[in-house]
């Protein structure tokens, strides 16, 4: 039995795809920057977090997408939403859910509607327990704001499987309908 289901395979393909387009290009992107809030008007895409484990102590992280990124698609196909912020090939985040309305969707140990893919400082993490609380799913050109919880398993590097506690805020521009 395959431990990605199909959406998640899309998923991880997606971020491979976009991470290798990154690594190929010039690497003068900031890194993500420490603190920052959430919640609040804003006028481009942006995820705020806090990681906690894997040599994470209650950091907060601000990532704010490059050009070109920081936008939410639904597929009628697979009735799926699909997100990315690309900040650059070490930091980036991918969100995959079910449909296209508000809601909470829940990932338990891998399996379930929710894909969550995170890279930070080089560190790939991919979902393992988590909850997304979509709460606002505007209209071609508005938003997809909403809420992550849960726990992230480690992919690479020198210590795989372990778990990062991940707590945010995410809001993603959606382009196209």
């Amino acid at each position: 039995m395959s431990l990605l289901s199909p959406p998640r395979k899309r998923l991880f393909i997606a971020a491979a795809i976009s991470a290798l387009l990154l690594a190929c290009g010039k690497d003068d992107d900031a890194a993500p920057s420490s603190g920052g809030g959430g919640g609040g008007a804003t006028t481009t895409a942006q995820l705020t977090i806090t990681l906690d484990g894997d040599g994470f102590s209650a950091q907060a992280f601000t990532l704010t997408p490059i050009a070109g990124s920081g936008m939410a698609l639904y597929s009628t196909a697979d009735n799926e939403t699909s997100g990315n912020i690309l900040v650059s090939a070490t930091n980036n985040f991918q969100l995959l859910f079910e449909g296209n309305t508000t809601g909470t969707q829940t990932c338990s140990t891998g399996t379930g509607p929710v894909g969550i893919g995170l890279v930070v400082n080089g560190q790939q993490y991919m979902h393992y327990t988590n909850t997304v609380n979509i709460t606002e799913y505007g209209p071609v050109g508005g938003w997809v704001r909403g809420n992550l919880d849960g726990t992230l398993i480690r992919v690479n590097g020198a210590n795989p499987g372990n778990l990062v506690t991940l707590r945010g805020i995410t809001r993603l521009l959606l382009p196209l309908g």
